[in-house]
């Protein structure tokens, strides 16, 4: 019996051994599943913040190309603008006479002072100089709305006379080159 005895101790062992093992490799495979299920969520919220990064950053980079394409083409258009009107200001730069008013002025007797002049003087007689520097620029524009007045009025009216010019010279009908030259010489001898 001792054999048999002792074989039963060895299968009672065996089995206990086996039971805890199992029981051990359950435990641990679950505490293992616990530590993948854990580390797979952990993962997933990484995951979603640098899919939440990548696209604010992608989102402040179209918002700074459309800012940068915003400003170049306001630039482009301003400096389109300010070609046009560089290029009126040119066609009409030949028109200005700056010193047109000291062309006709008789020196005995100065022309009646203007309401802005007028009030110009009260204001510096009253000391309030920056009143009078206010009249002055306003009078000052006014001269050169005036002035720019007049020079697209002369250089539209040398346009208009360009152009009835041109209908005149089309109007008049040319002399044929291919004519009767031989027959008109002969003309004019026979008149001398």
């Amino acid at each position: 019996m001792n054999d048999n005895a002792q074989e039963a101790l060895c299968e009672n062992k065996k089995d206990k051994f086996n039971k805890n093992n199992n029981e051990e490799r359950k435990r641990k495979h679950e505490a293992l599943k616990e530590q993948f299920e854990k580390l797979k969520k952990k993962k997933l919220e990484i995951d979603k913040k640098n899919e939440r990064k990548e696209i604010l950053k992608i989102k402040k980079k179209e918002k700074k190309r459309k800012e940068k394409l915003e400003k170049l083409t306001q630039e482009y258009n301003k400096q389109k603008g300010e070609k046009e009107i560089q290029s009126k200001i040119n066609s009409i730069l030949p028109y200005i006479e700056p010193n047109k008013q000291l062309k006709d002025v008789d020196q005995g007797r100065f022309a009646e002072k203007s309401s802005i002049e007028i009030k110009i003087d009260k204001a510096v007689e009253n000391g309030d100089f920056e009143l009078a520097e206010k009249l002055n620029e306003e009078l000052i524009l006014k001269q050169k709305e005036k002035l720019l007045n007049d020079a697209i009025e002369c250089k539209n009216f040398v346009y208009s006379k360009n152009l009835e010019m041109e209908k005149k010279k089309k109007r008049k009908r040319k002399r044929l080159v291919w004519g009767f030259d031989s027959k008109q010489r002969w003309e004019t001898k026979g008149n001398m």
